[in-house]
């Protein structure tokens, strides 16, 4: 079928009013999908004999590049279904930084309080068990929310400091069937027992020190089976004894050690091996109180730790100089210098 001149000019106009606003936006999800429309359509157009002429043939020297560049765009943001397939997650991830970049501020927000809500849902899911997902934003939800953050342990004075009141601790952790390891301390069956995690929020002067510190350190090679915990000298241990028998499992292969002030420039908070935060001491502290003789810590353990810390390219000899003095080993500390590293 012909097309008037004056229809045909108007779709040339339409086209090149199209491009001229398309082009001049910030890509988005319709856009790119416009853009690409409307490149099919003019080499649609293009190809027919009875619209060619000077306004469509000025697009024909580009169409090809314009197509490939919208192509492009489109599978880098992986708008195309048959591409989603195939991705990766680190692709997905990538491709949703893309889109995110595109949109306004009011659609981000959007999209991220959705987001959001759905992380969340799918955390949690793991334990309800059998129960209906409490709403969203409920007093329920934000209990589950804290207890997958701390991988299935609800330590009463944590979740405190997370909003939840004691009167809905303990509802939710007999209606959840958490098991109480201690007063104010439960874990969900399914979960490990944080041992490193439970010591530091249990008793508030505590420290993971010695051979664990150096452990999560990567100062050693050595995988610990005893956790070391440090309490101040002034510290009542006595209180720690008379909950043994409450607490035997948490207590087992624990090593409560009497040790010097720690203070907190000399501690570092690091993910226990079950991603939950701990206390522990720095790695200069570590290594001043495995030199001492009271540690009793093998030979080779300590070599080794000295010998990993003067590699480390943030390594501070005088800091941990002044730290070993301070703890009374800065003599034995310079002669481990001297007799192990001084060829490095």
């Amino acid at each position: 079928m012909m097309v008037g001149e004056a229809e045909r000019r108007q779709n040339v106009e339409n086209l090149e009013n199209e491009l001229f606003h398309l082009w001049k936006t910030e890509y988005s999800t319709d856009s790119l999908s416009k853009l690409m429309l409307i490149s099919n359509m003019i080499e649609k157009n293009v190809s027919e004999v009875t619209l060619r002429g000077p306004e469509f043939e000025k697009y024909q020297p580009e169409l090809a590049n314009i197509k490939d560049n919208i192509q492009n765009a489109l599978r880098n943001a992986h708008f195309y279904q048959g591409d989603m397939n195939q991705m990766t997650k680190v692709d997905k991830i990538s491709a949703m930084t893309t889109m995110l970049e595109a949109m306004k501020v009011e659609d981000v927000e959007r999209y991220f309080i959705q987001i959001t809500a759905d992380v969340y849902a799918n955390q949690v899911d793991r334990y309800i068990s059998g129960n209906l997902r409490p709403d969203i934003g409920s007093v329920e939800f934000q209990f589950l929310v804290l207890l997958n953050k701390y991988h299935g342990i609800v330590i009463r004075k944590v979740f405190r400091q997370g909003g939840i009141s004691d009167y809905n601790i303990k509802k939710l952790v007999d209606k959840y069937d958490l098991a109480e390891l201690d007063n104010g301390i439960y874990i969900h069956p399914d979960s490990p027992v944080d041992r490193e995690f439970i010591l530091v929020n249990r008793y508030t002067k505590s420290t993971i020190s010695h051979v664990t510190a150096l452990y999560y350190h990567d100062l050693t090679d050595v995988i610990p089976y005893k956790v070391y915990v440090s309490f101040p000298k002034e510290y009542n241990l006595s209180q720690i004894s008379k909950n043994e028998k409450r607490v035997r499992n948490l207590l087992a292969d624990v090593i409560v050690v009497n040790n010097d002030e720690i203070s907190e420039k000399e501690q570092v908070t690091v993910l226990s091996d079950n991603l939950n935060p701990i206390r522990i001491t720095s790695k200069e502290r570590t290594i001043a109180d495995v030199l001492k003789p009271a540690s009793r810590i093998e030979e080779e353990v300590k070599v080794s730790a000295l010998k990993r810390y003067i590699a480390d390219p943030q390594a501070n000899v005088n800091r941990l100089r002044r730290i070993a003095s301070k703890q009374g080993v800065g003599k034995i500390l310079d002669d481990y210098l001297a007799r192990y590293l001084k060829e490095g």
